[in-house]
């Protein structure tokens, strides 16, 4: 048989003895509210006479953002070349709050410099750093510059520089809107190992001269020029004309006229290299006033889709073989 349900009678004494209430029996406690007969002693704010709570201040610094002008330079090669040179006016220098296991000592040369520049050090923790500068391998240091931006050249600014020189002939690099800030600091990596003695960069779509090209260049950004111009085209009619051998590039599965393969090319005279962008490569219009088109030759058959390098592991192999025999 089931066993009856229990009920509870008033006599139970589970819930204490006589007098005390039964569970339903119970009233609900009304809700407590503030009212503003407080006692006199009682001095705690009510909720929303609080202030907001102040943020401290080392955590508003640890969201510092750079002045008007100014950018964060970020990386320990392109800190120290930048304080080596000093070509930007320098603001703070953000090292970690925590011990380097590699470049310790290129560090104590960057706080050193800045001690003798009279630039404030801030040490605070790596998070935060990384918080400041977004995406990017800062290595514990962080350095407020002013923004470096390349030389505007018009043409009567090269007509001292297109003379002709036997001894050594020049070489220059012209950049045709490469806008990808890793490529572009390689190329400019690239370049001031190997020689090139002059840098163009179109002055339209064309990647600026940010932290990211210095950190993609190991800091060579900061020791060297890097000219913009508006009229490439102008540039190249302007050096054809006066002797150079304006040289182009052109993928190895294009079948272009007076093509010759990088390794076969020798260096006769003041020249330019001229590239293009990472996707169109070089105009129609520039193409047509190139005197020579290079290419690289492939080690094996190309797989569609693969027919061409990276531009700035093809300008690195470009100016290996021009600069290569020039003495």
């Amino acid at each position: 048989r089931r066993r009856p349900q229990r009920r509870w009678a008033d006599g139970d004494s589970k819930y204490g003895g006589e007098g005390e209430a039964l569970p339903w029996q119970q009233r609900r406690r009304p809700q407590q509210r503030w009212t503003e007969d407080r006692s006199d002693g009682d001095e705690e704010l009510l909720p929303w006479e609080q202030p907001r709570r102040q943020q401290a201040p080392e955590n508003r610094q640890l969201k510092n953002v750079p002045a008007v002008g100014s950018e964060f330079l970020y990386g320990i090669a392109p800190c120290l070349l930048a304080l080596r040179q000093g070509q930007r006016s320098f603001s703070r220098l953000f090292l970690k709050d925590a011990p380097y296991q590699t470049g310790a000592d290129r560090v104590e040369e960057i706080e050193s410099m800045a001690d003798e520049k009279e630039v404030q050090v801030v040490r605070i923790p790596k998070q935060g750093m990384s918080r400041m500068i977004g995406e990017g391998t800062h290595q514990g240091v962080c350095l407020e510059a002013t923004k470096r931006r390349a030389e505007p050249l018009i043409l009567d600014d090269i007509s001292q520089a297109v003379e002709l020189d036997l001894e050594r002939p020049p070489v220059w690099l012209v950049l045709n809107e490469v806008q990808d800030p890793m490529n572009f600091g390689a190329i400019l990596r690239s370049s001031y190992y190997l020689g090139v003695d002059r840098i163009i960069a179109s002055s339209n779509n064309s990647c600026p001269l940010t932290p990211v090209v210095s950190k993609a260049s190991s800091g060579a950004m900061e020791v060297q020029t890097v000219y913009s111009m508006d009229d490439i085209p102008a540039l190249l009619q302007t050096l054809s004309s006066a002797g150079w051998t304006v040289v182009g590039t052109v993928a190895a599965t294009d079948d272009k006229e007076n093509t010759v393969i990088c390794g076969d090319f020798a260096l006769s005279g003041p020249t330019v290299l001229v590239l293009g962008s990472e996707g169109n490569g070089l105009s129609a219009e520039l193409e047509n006033m190139c005197s020579t088109m290079v290419t690289i030759r492939p080690g094996r058959e190309l797989h569609p889709g693969i027919d061409s390098l990276n531009v700035s592991v093809a300008t690195g192999i470009l100016l290996h073989n021009i600069l290569s025999s020039r003495k």
